[in-house]
């Protein structure tokens, strides 16, 4: 997916340096470049390595490439390119033979667990370690303190398209918690508060409300200004923040 900004004052969903030289030619990505929503400025996206404008109907990838390459103005080559990357990525996924949209599915599966644990291992840059003082020495380790926001509320996933529900979370104060055993004091501090919106509810700060054993805020909507009568909707929520 290509971004919004510009890359050395080109944008990055029509520079074909970063596009088509370094990504598809000198990387050897076959699969196709989708923009970000709304993430197109010109007709440049057609020469420049874009293969599918989102959303559509599309505002600069349309009717006018075709007259583009009629007038000489863009490689009839670019243009097959980008129809060859598209069928492939529908051949890939099955639309073939699956053209009918599928329902949502939520597979729990151990050895994606283990993919998903393996990619985060790989990914994490350690910047500096003075003194090798990380692994910590289990043995002479008695106290840890964690500080941050994300350290107790983590956010495991990104906005818009990449917003997913994930199977389980553990939290990276909670993860401490458990490898570092009962001989090991974890103390916890929030530092500076960092979020866009109100943290979910911690349990701990929470009476039981509702069911039997589910805490969390009541919340009940009226259909009235007075807030008479029997409410229309019901839940326990830990959220602050609703929409």
């Amino acid at each position: 997916m290509s971004a919004y900004n510009r890359v050395n004052g080109v944008y990055a969903s029509e520079n074909p340096y970063r596009l088509r030289e370094l990504l598809k030619d000198e990387w050897g990505f076959d699969g196709l470049v989708i923009s970000d929503w709304h993430g197109t400025n010109s007709t440049k996206v057609a020469a420049g390595g874009l293969d599918l404008e989102m959303p559509g109907p599309a505002r600069y990838q349309g009717p006018e490439v075709a007259e583009m390459v009629r007038r000489g103005e863009l490689d009839e080559a670019l243009v097959d390119d980008k129809v060859r990357r598209l069928l492939r990525t529908l051949e890939r996924v099955g639309a073939f033979d699956n053209p009918e949209l599928q329902p949502e599915q939520a597979i729990d599966r151990p050895e994606h667990r283990a993919l998903a644990r393996e990619i985060a291992r790989e990914a994490i840059v350690l910047l500096k370690n003075e003194g090798n003082l990380l692994p910590l020495d289990s043995e002479g380790v008695r106290s840890i303190a964690i500080i941050g926001e994300n350290a107790r509320w983590p956010q495991p996933m990104g906005g818009g398209s990449s917003n997913v529900n994930p199977h389980y979370v553990i939290s990276p104060l909670q993860g401490i918690h458990e490898r570092a055993g009962a001989n090991v004091e974890v103390r916890y501090a929030l530092g500076t508060p960092m979020h866009r919106y109100p943290p979910v509810c911690n349990p701990a700060w929470l009476t039981p409300a509702g069911a039997p054993g589910e805490q969390g805020l009541a919340l009940a909507s009226f259909d009235n200004p007075e807030l008479a009568g029997e409410p229309v909707y019901e839940e326990i929520t830990r959220r602050f923040s609703l929409s």
